[in-house]
């Protein structure tokens, strides 16, 4: 996400919809959404982004950002890693 405009647009979609994104298996319900970015190049280009959303009472996370053409999907110890970020980040907002 190169410019601060598309940055502030996926802001603003994510705290609207976070929801939309696809759980990602095995990592302690991180998501991933396709956003277009700057290169507008239809499905094939743009980002994913990978971000964590518990609820309401805890803000959204975005942890990483990626285009398409450098990876299709996690590594299982990139989701290892993810799923003990989240676990700190519950406990950290909810004592769980």
């Amino acid at each position: 996400m190169k410019s601060l405009k598309n940055h502030l647009s996926f802001i603003d979609y994510i705290a609207q919809y976070p929801l939309n994104g696809d759980l990602i298996t095995g990592t302690g319900g991180v998501r991933k959404i396709r956003w277009t970015g700057d290169s507008h190049k239809g499905k094939r280009g743009g980002v994913r982004v990978i971000y964590y959303y518990y609820d309401q009472s805890v803000p959204v996370f975005l942890l990483t950002v990626y285009g398409k053409n450098q990876k299709e999907n996690l590594t299982q110890d990139e989701k290892n890693i993810l799923k003990t970020i989240t676990s700190k980040i519950v406990l950290a907002y909810k004592g769980e």
